[in-house]
C-alpha cells in the first residue's frame, strides 16, 4: 500500500431497517446518540437516512481504536441503549478493524442523488 497510512482507528457502519414508528425511532435513536458521544474513544456518530429504501437508515461511528469500540459495546449500559434502538428495527452491524487513510476525498457525491430526497 504504497502512500498509504494504516491506522488502527475502527468504523462501525450499522444498516437499520426500522420496524414501525419512525419518528419514535428517531427520538430513541437520539438518546443511543448522546449515550455514544459520551463514551472514551468515540470520534464522531452519523445516521444517514437511505435515499433508495423507505424506514432504511445507515450509522456510521469512528472510534479511536477496536478496542475502545469492543469496550464500550460489552458494556450493559451500551446494551441497554442499543437495544431500546434495535428492539424496533432489523441491524446489521459491520465493523471495519483497519482503516487505509488516503486523505481528502474529491468524489462530488451530489452528482449521484442529484434531486434525491430521502425515502422516509
Amino acid at each position: 500500500m504504497a502512500g498509504k497510512t494504516v491506522t488502527e482507528r475502527a468504523t462501525v457502519i450499522t444498516r437499520i431497517t426500522v420496524r414501525g414508528d419512525i419518528d419514535e425511532f428517531e427520538q430513541r435513536y437520539e438518546r443511543y446518540l448522546s449515550f455514544l458521544e459520551g463514551q472514551p474513544g468515540m470520534l464522531v456518530a452519523q445516521l444517514a437516512i437511505s435515499v433508495q429504501e423507505k424506514g432504511v437508515y445507515y450509522e456510521l461511528t469512528r472510534w479511536d481504536t477496536v478496542g475502545a469500540y469492543r469496550t464500550s459495546a460489552a458494556t450493559p449500559e451500551f446494551a441497554e441503549f442499543f437495544s431500546a434502538v434495535a428492539d424496533r428495527s432489523d441491524t446489521d452491524v459491520t465493523m471495519t478493524a483497519m482503516q487505509v487513510s488516503t486523505g481528502a476525498f474529491t468524489h462530488n457525491a451530489s452528482k449521484d442523488v442529484a434531486g434525491a430526497a430521502p425515502a422516509r
